[in-house]
C-alpha cells in the first residue's frame, strides 16, 4: 500500500451540459441534456512518516451507483490538475466517488473518503 498522506477532498458539484442541436438554442428540450459533475480535489503533499511527497504521478477517480462497487473509473496523470469533469451520468441517479493517487512506480494508496451526488 502506498504511503502517502492522502490528503485528497472531493467535492461534487452539480452541473448540466446543454448540448445545442442545429438550430436555436431556445428551443432546446430535455434530451439535449447531459448529466455532469466536477469532482475537485487537495493533492496530497506528504507521506504518512510526515516526509515530503516528491513522486506524485497522477490520480483515479472512482465511481460507481454504489459506495461498495465503484466500478468506473478515469485516470488523471496531470498532477497539476485539481478539478475534472464527469460527463453523461445517467440522470435521476445517485453516484458515489472516491479517488486514489499514484507514485512514480504506479502504485496506489488507499481510496479517499468516498462521497456521493444526485444527478438531476
Amino acid at each position: 500500500m502506498l504511503n502517502f498522506i492522502l490528503k485528497l477532498f472531493i467535492s461534487v458539484t452539480y452541473a448540466i451540459l446543454l448540448v445545442a442541436c442545429s438550430g436555436s438554442t431556445e428551443s432546446l428540450t430535455s434530451s439535449n441534456l447531459n448529466g455532469s459533475t466536477v469532482i475537485s480535489w487537495q493533492s496530497p503533499l506528504s507521506n504518512t512518516d510526515g516526509s515530503e511527497l516528491t513522486n506524485l504521478s497522477g490520480y483515479t477517480i472512482y465511481y460507481g451507483l454504489s459506495p461498495d462497487d465503484l466500478n468506473n473509473s478515469l485516470s488523471v496523470s496531470n498532477i497539476g490538475l485539481n478539478v475534472y469533469v464527469i460527463e453523461n451520468l445517467r440522470t435521476s441517479t445517485s453516484y458515489y466517488f472516491a479517488m486514489t493517487s499514484r507514485n512514480s512506480e504506479n502504485i496506489e494508496s488507499s481510496y479517499s473518503p468516498i462521497t456521493s451526488k444526485y444527478i438531476f
